[in-house]
Formats: C-alpha cells, structure tokens, sequence
C-alpha cells in the first residue's frame, strides 16, 4: 500500500548577518592629503581600515567588507555597496590638512538624502561614533554634520565620513601612526557599532542575533576593489 507523503519540512535558515564595509579613503595614485614628516591620507586610512575589519567580526556577530586591502586606486562607483543586505552599514575612512598646521582633531559626517530612514540612521550613527570617540578622550571638532560627500549621498546604505585627524598637525600624524592610539580609535568604532545595531530608534537595521563578542574567527569578506 501507498503511504501518504506530508509536506518536506521546511529548512532553517540562518538570516544574514549584519554587513559593515569599511572604506579607506583614497589610494594608489590618489594619495590624499599629505602632512607632517611626509605622513600620506591613503596610508593611514588603509592601516585603521584593516584594524577595523578585522576588529568588527572577531567582537560582534557581523561581516566586513574592505573596498580596498592594499595601495590600490577604487572609483566611487565600485566603493559604494551594490548588492545590498538588510542590515549595512558604510564607514568611509579620511585624513584632514590644513596650511596653517594649527587644526587638529576629528570630524564625524554623515550623509544621504534629507528626510530619509537612511538619513535619520546615518545621523545617529554619527552621533555614536563621537560619543564613543570622545568617552575614550579623543579629541573631536564639533558635533557630527551633514555634507554632501559624494561617497555619502549616493550611498544606499546608512553611512558615515570619519576624518581621522589632521596630518599637517604633529601630534595627530604622530599619534595615528601609532598602533595603540589605532586601536583605541578602532574600539570608538566598534563600540559605536554595536549600539547603533542594538538600538531600537533604528528599525532599518535591527537584527535577531544578540551583539555580544564572538568567539568565532573573523569573518573578512573579499574586498570590493582589486587586491
């Protein structure tokens, strides 16, 4: 006799894991801004790029994805996420100058089209980045601002611009090639982002799985750029 067949169960599938694309500014034959003891934006930016990718899924249960992993030259166009999760963010990685070498400090910015859930998430990222930075007393110039940068507006994604400091003043270049004031910075960040996906103001983003530190091996995803 025939036995009756129910359904196939149905298999259970892990939701993605939050994305985080950690872009460093500049690179290849754009080298950036260039300041004290001939100290380059597209250096420093790359080395906190790399501490932040790495960082970022050893302590939270999420992915990061480097646009570039080495002295390479990446167009906006290819920067910018194309294959969208439910929950990415972008944080885009710079380094300031200025003539008069008296400026010193960083500068949080946020983007994407007024009025928008985007635009509200990305705000309040920003804000939490600062907060976090300034509680491990690192110097930051004002509170975060909106700016038209490019790699901001015409990102999908819930974005931030974190000027990393002002290489033409001597304390900051000296203190953003040294590792351990990379790692505090790296720290602000992760921190920041932890919260930000925690937060509840933030519906876009909300994930099911608990951010707490992952004892997992870091999961890097294969960059955007050329490696």
């Amino acid at each position: 006799p025939r036995v009756a067949q129910g359904p196939a169960p149905t298999p259970h599938i892990e939701p993605a894991l939050p994305l985080i694309v950690v872009d460093a500014g500049h690179g290849g034959h754009d080298p950036g801004a260039e300041g004290y003891g001939g100290i380059q934006e597209k250096t420093v930016t790359l080395q906190i790029a790399h501490r932040l990718a790495a960082k970022l899924p050893a302590r939270l249960p999420v992915d990061s994805l480097l646009t570039r992993s080495d002295d390479s030259f990446v167009p906006l166009v290819e920067r910018l996420p194309r294959h969208l999760r439910a929950r990415t963010l972008f944080v885009s990685l710079h380094a300031n100058a200025c003539d008069d070498g008296d400026p010193r400090g960083v500068e949080v910015f946020f983007g994407s089209p007024r009025g928008s859930r985007v635009a509200a998430d990305s705000k309040h990222l920003a804000r939490l980045i600062t907060t976090e930075l300034r509680a491990r007393l690192l110097r930051v110039r004002g509170r975060p601002r909106h700016a038209p940068f490019r790699v901001l507006v015409s990102n999908p994604a819930p974005s931030v611009l974190v000027e990393v400091g002002y290489l033409t003043h001597q304390e900051d270049a000296e203190r953003l090639q040294d590792a351990k004031y990379q790692e505090l910075f790296t720290d602000a960040l992760v921190d920041a982002i932890a919260m930000f996906l925690q937060d509840d103001r933030s519906p876009t983003m909300q994930a099911s799985h608990g951010l707490v530190p992952s004892d997992e091996p870091s999961r890097i995803a294969s960059t955007i750029g050329r490696s």
